[in-house]
């Protein structure tokens, strides 16, 4: 009867969810200004290069053919080639609602895993709910492909670190590592995650030769799915190219003498004339012209960098206030009903999931998977730019801390009228 009771509690969650990204994908479409596709640029790209694909037409944006990585691009591809390439995006954010919504069950996965029933249900309805999260769903934006595919690396990864035997280990490390891979393949921010927090904990950890174990296989699955990428990468630029060349112009947006901690790339075509020019004076051996722009970018940046140490520790102050901002700071989300919806729902959840950080990120390395992406997105983008954004993956993590924290004050409370026992209350935990 519990398990029945559970299940369509489960089934009326993931239908709420459903709906409600439905039905902004129709609103959002609605308020796209007459004469433009996307509110975004960036959807404007990663529609062209779905396009490249669809049509067979070789992988580049303009000139540039490392431009982004190929992972959401493929998914516009197959709805672009399944419902013509005239057609409307609605299509497409109708794919990211369904990605949200499960979104929302890996969430309630995890956090039935970490905790309880109860903190899965409650999470699932915050994740539900929660505006951030249904407008990453539908909006054209490699984010509602990026979710999925991060949860169920942790979940994969929370396997592993919890399997009994040194086989069950390895293989949740290796799915953990493909799934890593794929995730990177879509957002590239990605990279750098799942080295670093195998390397953390093999240095700290208790058992190094397990955690050397699961490293390798980890990191195995992961060089697999990327190795595809590096490949053509290597050879289209003539050298190893990780993820794509736009780290210069990030990392420019990010350190510049106009800087403020948002995105504004309307120094590109300035950086683009001036290498044309050198390369006219001093003609390249060979290599790729937007190679050699990336690199011009990155030098400056880092020359910038080096030479205004404070205004950079102040950007980075800026970057991360915005990116953990209440308040939406980009022009496509000034409506007021997004700005008091996001901002009412998202103080009390933060705060929750700080208390939740504090009361369960020592139980363990399963528990901390929970806060690592949090740390790792916010150094990140304090380097680059910051934007509410680059927040809503981790904030997924956290909400699981912070249904456990609301659910233990709930039986608290409970008990303290008198209406729980203690091993009711024990249960929820």
């Amino acid at each position: 009867m519990k398990n029945a009771r559970a299940l369509a509690s489960i089934s009326v969650i993931l239908a709420v969810a459903l709906g409600l990204r439905c039905g902004a994908a129709v609103v959002w479409q609605t308020r796209i200004p007459q004469g433009k596709t996307f509110a975004f640029d960036d959807s404007e790209t990663y529609w062209y290069l779905a396009r490249t694909i669809a049509e067979g037409s070789r992988y580049a944006y303009g000139d540039a053919q490392i431009f982004r990585t190929p992972g959401y691009p493929l998914q516009l591809a197959a709805v672009i080639a399944a419902f013509g390439e005239t057609a409307s995006p609605m299509p497409a954010r109708l794919v990211g609602a369904v990605q949200g919504t499960i979104v929302v069950g890996l969430v309630m996965v995890l956090a039935r895993m970490l905790f309880s029933w109860r903190v899965s249900l409650v999470a699932g309805w915050i994740v539900a709910l929660e505006p951030g999260s249904i407008a990453m769903s539908i909006l054209v934006l490699s984010e509602s492909l990026f979710c999925p595919f991060m949860l169920a690396c942790i979940l994969a990864w929370v396997k592993s670190l919890r399997a009994t035997t040194s086989r069950t280990r390895c293989t949740w490390s290796f799915i953990s590592g493909v799934l890593s891979g794929l995730a990177t393949l879509t957002r590239p921010s990605w990279l750098l995650f799942t080295p670093c927090v195998g390397i953390v904990m093999f240095i700290c950890g208790n058992d190094r030769r397990v955690r050397w174990a699961s490293n390798v296989f980890m990191f195995t699955g992961m060089i697999l799915v990327m190795a595809p990428w590096w490949v053509r990468n290597y050879n289209v630029a003539g050298r190893f190219v990780a993820t794509t060349l736009q780290v210069g112009a990030s990392l420019y947006d990010g350190w510049n003498p106009e800087a403020n901690g948002a995105s504004d790339m309307e120094f590109v075509p300035q950086f683009v004339e001036e290498q044309r020019r050198s390369d006219s004076h001093t003609p390249p051996a060979a290599g790729l012209f937007e190679d050699r722009l990336d690199k011009s970018m990155q030098r400056a940046a880092l020359e910038w960098a080096g030479q205004n140490p404070g205004k950079v520790l102040r950007l980075m102050g800026v970057k991360f206030l915005r990116t953990w901002s209440p308040w939406p700071h980009a022009e496509e989300l000034q409506s007021g009903w997004l700005r008091w919806g996001i901002a009412l729902s998202y103080l009390p959840l933060i705060g929750c999931g700080l208390c939740g950080a504090l009361r369960y990120g020592n139980r363990g390395w399963d528990y901390a998977l929970c806060l690592f992406p949090a740390f790792y997105f916010s150094g990140l983008h304090m380097i680059f730019v910051g934007s509410l954004r680059y927040r809503q993956p981790p904030l997924l993590l956290l909400i699981v801390l912070a249904a456990a924290v609301i659910v233990e004050w709930l039986f608290m409370a409970m008990a303290s009228a008198g209406t729980c026992n203690p091993s009711q209350q024990n249960a929820a935990r």
